[in-house]
């Protein structure tokens, strides 16, 4: 899982960008939540986040990282949100 391979590496933000993700689909699969357009854009949102992850060079990323903690931190929250239904 994407959340298992920032956990391996190291990328705490990855590892919880993954399970907030994880914890919105989880609430609209049991109907706790109906996705809105709001909702998939924040989705995805996270997606280009994680496919970045993946894709930058693991020397630059702790500079990318602190470059995008607020970003990636204010997401995370959205996300939580958005799971909680």
């Amino acid at each position: 899982s994407l959340k298992g391979a920032a956990r391996i590496v190291g990328i705490d933000p990855g590892v919880r960008l993954a399970h907030a993700m994880e914890d919105a689909f989880e609430s609209a699969r049991k109907g706790r939540l109906a996705l809105d357009a709001v909702h998939i854009d924040r989705l995805l949102a996270a997606g280009d986040y994680l496919a970045h992850m993946g894709k930058i060079d693991i020397t630059a990323m702790a500079a990318w990282l602190d470059a995008e903690a607020a970003a990636i931190a204010a997401l995370i929250a959205e996300l939580e949100a958005i799971g909680r239904g």
